[in-house]
């Protein structure tokens, strides 16, 4: 086998055996009345944790994650374009438990949310 071969593998084996990151993935669903905005809480996170949409909405008017700099609470906003029914669907990449290294999280969780517009 190659030098390079050989060394392609152990950093592949090595890549593999170090990644402690546990993926989750959270399906969410929810019914709002075109005039309204969706509120969703992702969660508390530290300093160099986070969350950020990874997959926007369609039919949106506003789609967003704000973070509350008190609470570290983050929350994703949605609203739909006036005068939009049916579905829509976001998706969202949130990050906890890095080590401050600049290493991998040790938590990535996908939300997967449907937004049912209803007039």
């Amino acid at each position: 086998m190659s030098k390079i071969g050989l060394f392609s593998v152990i950093l592949l084996i090595s890549g593999c055996i170090f990644d402690r990151t546990k993926y989750e993935e959270k399906l969410e669903s929810f019914e709002i009345r075109n005039q309204d905005t969706l509120v969703y809480s992702l969660g508390y996170f530290g300093d160099e944790d986070g969350s950020g949409i990874t997959k926007q909405a369609s039919n949106y008017s506003f789609s967003f994650i704000e973070s509350d700099s008190i609470s570290s609470e983050y929350r994703f906003k949605y609203k739909t374009i006036d005068g939009y029914f049916g579905k829509d669907y976001v998706e969202i990449e949130s990050n906890w438990g890095s080590d401050g290294t600049g290493g991998s999280p040790s938590l990535v969780l996908t939300t997967k949310i449907t937004i049912i517009v209803k007039p």
